[in-house]
């Protein structure tokens, strides 16, 4: 019985030992496997490259791979990297030492579409369209008194401060949209306008009700004075100004984005629409209602500009993009 045993015991454990030998060799080759596709299916790295650009921001410096470019640059010095430039033989060739604007240089697959000055005239053009309206208002202010003057100074310093944030995130989506456009991601350019307009209305609604609760105070601060008359109509010019803040918001984020994406005629005929606004409220709305008609002034001028900004991007975003 004892042997019969043994015998049985020896045997299972012969069987056994088989089972685990058989599991064992295609644990061991899968891993190989395994090890060999994820070899195959690893991405190679990327290159890092050592490059030195210039802190100054005016010097309009960029890099591709190791080459480091400098705005303006001339055809000949675009030639020497590697990059070509292709027109057909009727059209007017440029000379070596031409500088390119709205042109396309390729480099094999790279593309490269040179409108550096085309976006910098637009936005300074509709800056110099904006100071110039201001400039309007402010020579009809000045008609109205020294109580005036010092009541819209301070009430514009709140403003100032207030409208900050819409400011940086205009260009904010300058940069943004420029970035995803060239990239072709249009889906982020969507995506960014919205949170961007989001933000605009949760600091608009802020300001809605700091300039509707210690608009008096704030202007007593800024102005250092305790004249009811400077404080009465600073305060007058933050409530209504302020409760429109929100359109200011979506005009600033607007026009910043169509210039990122390539629209520069809109932004630039919204400021013209806003430079006449301001003419005609100062030369013919201030006579009529002296310091109201100040006030009142960018709200309308505000509502005037934003249509055909939003029905711009409307369209841009659905059709276009």
């Amino acid at each position: 019985m004892k042997k019969k045993m043994l015998v049985l015991f020896l045997a299972v454990g012969m069987i056994l030992g088989g089972c685990q030998n058989t599991q064992e060799k295609p644990q061991t080759g899968k891993g190989e496997e395994t090890s060999r596709d994820e070899t195959e299916d690893t991405p190679e790295e990327e290159k890092n490259y050592d490059v030195k650009l210039s802190k100054n921001l005016y010097d309009f410096e960029f890099a591709i791979n190791d080459t480091v470019f400098h705005l303006p640059q001339a055809l000949d010095d675009w030639k020497e990297t590697g990059w070509s430039y292709e027109r057909a033989e009727s059209e007017e060739m440029l000379d070596g030492d031409s500088f390119l604007e709205g042109e396309t240089l390729k480099n094999e697959e790279k593309e490269l579409i040179v409108e550096m000055y085309k976006s910098g005239l637009s936005m300074g053009l509709m800056s110099c369209l904006v100071s110039i309206g201001t400039i309007m208002l402010q020579s009809a202010i000045n008609t109205f008194g020294t109580t005036v003057i010092v009541a819209h100074t301070a009430a514009r310093k709140v403003f100032e401060i207030m409208s900050l944030p819409m400011s940086v995130l205009g260009s904010a989506m300058a940069t943004y949209c420029g970035q995803n456009y060239g990239a072709k991601r249009f889906d982020r350019i969507r995506q960014g306008i919205r949170a961007s307009l989001l933000i605009a209305a949760i600091w608009s609604v802020a300001v809605f009700i700091i300039c509707h609760t210690v608009e008096g105070a704030l202007i007593r601060f800024v102005a250092s004075t305790t004249d009811a008359e400077v404080i009465y109509w600073g305060s007058m010019y933050l409530k209504v100004d302020m409760s429109f803040i929100v359109v200011c918001g979506v005009i600033v984020i607007l026009r910043n984005s169509m210039q990122g994406f390539g629209d520069r005629v809109i932004p630039v005929f919204s400021s013209c629409i806003e430079l006449a606004g301001k003419i005609i409220f100062a030369f013919v709305f201030a006579p009529m209602f002296a310091y109201w008609g100040i006030i009142w002034a960018e709200p309308v001028v505000w509502i005037a500009m934003v249509i055909p900004l939003i029905v711009k991007v409307v369209h841009t975003l659905k059709k276009e993009i």
